[in-house]
């Protein structure tokens, strides 16, 4: 397998475990790359993990990012996944950014939540690292948004819970359902920071 080489150019973003790049060879796909010593959490190994299971039980991608896999990136294993693009070709904002510049309205903003509650709901889908920073939103050819997420799927960790979220789906659900109130906290948060502003 060969090498890739990134540069700072490519740089996207850094959490806290991972930088994300643009693809040198592909600007439509994006790599996630840890940068921390690799520890018992490795959100790579978690993330590929989970979207080989949601390919498996073939669910929709309408609102999640699709990984294509690892690749090589200087001795550290990548995370290639789809970049989230509107439909002109420019780069979307992350749907914290889209409220905090008033692009849509709290209640459309509403109205793009319970689209991705019912979606997640449906194919249940564990979102657990609920920030609003790890969702995009994309702007559609008729002007409407869709909102997709970009990380933070599966579990936070290793362990007993992560295999049952796979292999067990009515404790899947439970914690689908129960882990939504969160999104909306934050939310309501972001919605009452810009309204003290």
């Amino acid at each position: 397998m060969s090498t890739l080489r990134l540069n700072e150019s490519l740089l996207l973003g850094k959490g806290n475990e991972r930088l994300c790049y643009v693809h040198p060879d592909d600007p439509s796909k994006i790599i996630k790359v840890p940068y921390k010593q690799l520890n018992a959490r490795d959100q790579n190994r978690l993330e590929e993990l989970y979207a080989a299971y949601l390919e498996r039980k073939g669910v929709s991608f309408e609102h999640i990012t699709r990984c294509y896999g690892s690749v090589d990136v200087e001795g550290k294993k990548g995370l290639v996944f789809d970049r989230v693009i509107n439909s002109d070709g420019s780069v979307s904002r992350t749907f914290s950014d889209i409220i905090r510049q008033q692009v849509i309205t709290p209640e459309q903003a509403k109205v793009l939540l319970d689209d991705l509650q019912a979606y997640l709901v449906e194919n249940n889908i564990l979102f657990v690292d609920v920030s609003l920073d790890n969702i995009m939103c994309r702007h559609e050819e008729d002007g409407s948004y869709r909102l997709i997420i970009v990380d933070g799927l599966g579990a936070r960790r290793p362990g007993f819970k992560f295999w049952l979220y796979r292999h067990f789906p009515p404790y899947a659900a439970y914690k689908v359902k129960h882990q939504w109130p969160k999104v909306m906290r934050n939310f309501e948060k972001l919605l009452k920071e810009l309204a003290a502003n």
